[in-house]
C-alpha cells in the first residue's frame, strides 16, 4: 500500500475511534436508582414529578387527550443522554422534554413543548458512563459546574426527597449524598412526564 494513501486515511481512522471507552454520543434509555448503602434512600428510584426529580415520590406522566387508549402512562422515569452533555426524558411528545439543573441545584425537567430555556441555569453537563467492571449499573453524573455529586433533600421526616446537584447549596441539613446508578430500560415510552 502506498504510504501517502495510508497517511491520508489516518484522520478518518482516528475519528472513528471513541476517545472515552464505554461512552457514546447517545445512550440507550435508562432508569436511575439512588445508591447510598445504609440510608433510607438506598436503591430508591429517581422519579419525575411536577417538574423535578424525587426519591420516594411516584413518577407522574400523562397521555394526549385524543389517544389515551394507546398511551402507556408508565411507572418508571426513563432518561437518555446525548452528545454535548444534553440529557432528556425518553418520551413520545414532539420536541421532547429536556433535563437541566436549576439555579438552586434542583434536578429539573421542562414541560412538554417548552422551548424557552432562558431561565435554565445548567442545561448541559450530563453524562452516563457504563460500568467498566462488568457491573449491571452505569453512573449518571453532572459536571456542568464544579459539582460534588447528587443530594437527596427531605421535605418531610421520612421523605420524599428532592434531588439536587451538589453545586452551591449552603444548607444541606436533611440532605443525603448519593450516587445515581442506572440500568437499561427497554419498555414502552410515555407520552410526557408532568
Amino acid at each position: 500500500m502506498c504510504p501517502i494513501f495510508v497517511i491520508a486515511l489516518l484522520p478518518f481512522v482516528y475519528s472513528a475511534i471513541p476517545l472515552t471507552p464505554h461512552q457514546s454520543d447517545s445512550t440507550s434509555p435508562f432508569i436511575l436508582h439512588a445508591f447510598e448503602p445504609g440510608s433510607p434512600i438506598h436503591l430508591s428510584s429517581l422519579n419525575a414529578n411536577e417538574g423535578h426529580f424525587w426519591l420516594g415520590k411516584a413518577t407522574s406522566s400523562s397521555c394526549r387527550a385524543e389517544s389515551k387508549r394507546d398511551c402507556p402512562t408508565g411507572t418508571e422515569t426513563v432518561l437518555v443522554v446525548s452528545g454535548g452533555g444534553h440529557a432528556g426524558l425518553d418520551t413520545d411528545v414532539p420536541a421532547g422534554q429536556d433535563i437541566y439543573v436549576a439555579k438552586d441545584g434542583a434536578l429539573s425537567f421542562t414541560a412538554a413543548h417548552e422551548e424557552d430555556v432562558t431561565s435554565i441555569a445548567y442545561p448541559r453537563g450530563f453524562s452516563y458512563v457504563n460500568s467498566t467492571y462488568g457491573h449491571a449499573f452505569g453512573s449518571f453524573r453532572f459536571t456542568g459546574t464544579p459539582s460534588k455529586g447528587w443530594l437527596a433533600c427531605s421535605v418531610a421526616k421520612n421523605g420524599p426527597w428532592q434531588v439536587y446537584a451538589e453545586i452551591k447549596r449552603t444548607n444541606n441539613t436533611g440532605c443525603l449524598e448519593f450516587e445515581a446508578k442506572g440500568e437499561t430500560y427497554d419498555g414502552a415510552r410515555v407520552w410526557q412526564y408532568v
